[in-house]
């Protein structure tokens, strides 16, 4: 089976890294805004979305290392291999921020998934050619098409909205009020994700 899974807050986990590289920056002086959520909505609330996608170049580069794998994955991405399932990491990622460093975000996506040892040559990695950085929602879309994915994992419903149903659509959340059980599976914990693999 084709699997296609996204990166950001699907594959890798930011939790606290926004709020400590908004103290660290001055984006914010609040100690008690911490998760990825309560930044944005903090920034935005106080109409300040230019500093809002300037933290994000700065979290998803130059601080990239400091995220973590989800709970589970690394367990999950060898037994999936293992039992013969091709993986492919397809996410909507630019190359560069669209204010502030001009660090490439691929890069440091890649040197993560290195780092993380989920890409690599070796038995139960990801092959780097199986890793797609596309610069539009639009593009990642028509590359899970290309892919001829069977199964696709977003943490996006806006994403998830414009695949195909004839795909596996799963939604990766943690938030317990969310539910689009109707539209898609939903996968909260990546221990999961066997039962949901044959889902329609």
């Amino acid at each position: 089976m084709i699997i296609g899974i996204d990166f950001d807050n699907t594959i890798i986990k930011y939790d606290d890294v926004f709020g400590r590289v908004a103290l660290k920056n001055r984006i914010i002086q609040n100690t008690e805004l911490k998760s990825k959520n309560d930044v944005k909505k903090y920034l935005i609330s106080e109409g300040r979305e230019d500093d809002w996608t300037e933290l994000q170049g700065i979290v998803y580069g130059s601080h990239i290392m400091e995220a973590q794998p989800y709970d589970g994955f690394l367990n999950i991405l060898k037994v999936l291999i293992a039992a013969g399932h091709n993986l492919k990491i397809i996410s909507h990622k630019t190359r560069y921020p669209f204010i502030g460093e001009r660090v490439d975000l691929r890069k440091a996506a890649m040197k993560w998934l290195k780092a993380n040892e989920i890409v690599g040559g070796e038995n139960c990695k990801i092959p780097e050619t199986d890793v797609f950085f596309c610069g539009t929602i639009k593009q990642k879309v028509e590359t899970l098409e290309d892919q001829e994915c069977e199964v696709f994992v977003d943490d996006l419903v806006k994403v998830l909205e414009l695949i195909d149903p004839k795909v596996n659509r799963i939604l990766f959340t943690s938030d317990l009020t969310k539910n689009e059980s109707e539209k898609f599976n939903i996968l909260r914990d990546w221990g999961c994700i066997h039962s949901l693999l044959s889902g329609k």
